[in-house]
């Protein structure tokens, strides 16, 4: 009789114990942070047509309130979705004499203000890339190249870089067939398949959605602008993930979206405006910027980040040019609308713009030991150089 009961003792904790292991597997959340991305959206610093329109000073203060910020945390990659061609060509392919339509031309001088900000990638899957046609759309590549900075946006296009011993692969997507077509999913998913089985981690920049105020919140249906099938940005960026993508990063709208964990990996639905010399509407929520850090671990899976906020100057010469919001406004409205869009997003926005996941356990890495609790993960980040 005794012995029968040390069996159903010893069976009723190894129950206990498969079931604290179960509890730990599917509540962990990953520790160390491997790769990091500081990530912003729209920049156009100005054009040459159809009439200049420059910041004074030459340009020089078009990321001087933000270049700091922008190399918080001492980031891997420096990223933005560079709205427009840089080059000397002047024959734009667009129709603007319509009001809807807009071509944007900076000059190739200004490339090397991208490059002292900090930035070492861009996007060109976007509706301005090609403004000025192949020839405006080359020239970009060329003088970014010149001054050192990558970009994605072309079909089959993959970018591969060696962090650490980490291999991270970037993407662009967006509407277009001549970019890599979110309208085409079957193409968008063997193409990030193909960057999955080359890399440790997958990071997937797609320009997508409406615009404007009417566009901040995100859901799950095709979105249209003057009746141009823009995607569906959320059914997209869901689909990235479960075919390996690690990181999606929105922009398009011209305002800030919601962010969702999903699948253990991040996803912005859009990071909004960011530097657009004058020529951009910067009234209500499209004038809020965020800065948004973002770690990861060696497997892509979201560690921590944070949102630094900007507001663009609304008036006067220095007009769409981003400077420190103490009012954390974009922190306040990307906290509200995840609450608002996203169920169960899995994450905490801080009011100081801290982003935590909402994780059920804790570790103590002194002691290696967990427990479960309904409270948020602590984590102590940082790069393992």
């Amino acid at each position: 009789m005794h012995m029968e009961s040390s069996n159903v003792n010893i069976i009723s904790r190894l129950i206990m114990l498969i079931l604290i292991l179960l509890l730990i597997s599917a509540y962990y959340c990953p520790l160390y942070s491997d790769i990091s991305v500081n990530a912003v959206g729209d920049i156009m610093m100005g054009t040459l047509f159809p009439y200049t329109t420059l910041p004074p000073d030459n340009g020089r203060s078009l990321f001087a309130n933000t270049t700091e910020s922008l190399r918080f945390g001492n980031p891997d990659f420096i990223f933005g979705n560079l709205e427009g061609a840089i080059t000397n060509y002047n024959h734009t392919i667009k129709d603007i004499s319509t009001g809807r339509a807009f071509a944007f031309q900076m000059p190739p001088s200004y490339v090397q203000y991208l490059k002292d900000a900090g930035f070492n990638i861009v996007s060109m899957a976007n509706n301005h890339a090609r403004d000025f046609g192949t020839k405006g759309y080359y020239d970009t590549r060329k003088f970014l190249s010149e001054a050192g900075i990558s970009y994605i946006g072309s079909k089959d296009e993959i970018k591969y870089f060696n962090v650490r011993g980490i291999k991270v692969a970037w993407i662009g997507f967006s509407w277009f067939e001549y970019s890599n077509d979110i309208l085409a999913p079957k193409h968008s998913v063997e193409l990030i398949k193909k960057a999955a089985s080359e890399s440790d981690v997958v990071i997937v920049s797609v320009h997508a959605g409406a615009e404007g105020e009417n566009a901040l919140h995100i859901k799950n249906a095709n979105e249209y602008f003057y009746g141009e099938n823009r995607g569906n940005l959320m059914a997209f960026a869901h689909l990235a993930i479960k075919s390996g993508a690690d990181l999606v990063l929105g922009h398009g709208p011209h305002v800030p979206r919601a962010i969702e964990l999903y699948k253990d990996r991040l996803i912005v639905y859009s990071l909004g405006n960011f530097t657009t010399y004058k020529v951009f509407s910067v009234t209500g929520n499209k004038k809020l910027v965020p800065i948004i850090h973002i770690e990861v671990d060696n497997q892509g899976r979201f560690i921590k980040g944070k949102i630094i906020p900007f507001i663009q100057t609304t008036f006067g010469a220095y007009k769409g040019i981003p400077r420190y919001d103490s009012s954390g406004g974009v922190i306040k409205l990307i906290k509200k609308l995840t609450n608002e869009d996203i169920r169960n997003s899995g994450l905490i926005i801080k009011n100081n713009g801290d982003i935590v996941r909402k994780c059920q356990i804790i570790v103590n890495e002194k002691s290696d030991t967990s427990r479960i609790t309904n409270a948020e993960t602590t984590i102590k980040g940082g790069h393992n150089d």
